[in-house]
């Protein structure tokens, strides 16, 4: 078969970070929770590297309407290796169902991730959250109105 080769997927193992999915009891909603110290610029990238893998596996598994983010437990201050291991929450929906995304900031990663997304941290768009219950609220408004 040449000029092919086995092809043998690189695993990325946590580090610095630990992610964790669940599954909504009666809607199709995922909650993913980040939590850990991102190191910082380059410094992160072994770790987004794990985060992308895990994000694609279970979003291809579950294909949830709605996706609540929940970064209030990561520590964050700046390097766009955040921007690959996030990826897959804009790149699978070109070829699957679109989904929205309710993000769940906190003091240890909203100035960063402001920097990051470019949003004023006192007036973040529609779908950035600093309370848990209202990004909850928004995620399932999002489900309901499908």
């Amino acid at each position: 078969m040449t000029p092919f080769k086995p092809f043998v997927p690189e695993l990325h193992k946590e580090q610095n970070v630990q992610i964790d999915f669940y599954r909504h009891e009666q809607k199709s909603i995922m909650l993913v929770t980040l939590k850990g110290d991102l190191p910082d610029g380059s410094g992160a990238r072994l770790d987004c590297d794990y985060i992308h893998q895990e994000l694609a596996i279970n979003l291809l598994a579950m294909r949830p309407i709605a996706l609540l983010l929940d970064l209030s437990l990561l520590k964050y201050s700046f390097g766009n290796s955040l921007i690959h291991a996030f990826s897959p929450l804009f790149e699978l929906q070109l070829f699957e169902s679109k989904f929205d995304i309710a993000f769940l900031l906190s003091d240890l990663n909203k100035y960063g991730l402001a920097g990051l997304w470019n949003f004023d941290v006192d007036g973040p768009p529609e779908n950035i959250f600093y309370r848990y219950e209202e990004a909850v609220q928004y995620a399932e408004l999002v489900y309901d109105r499908l």
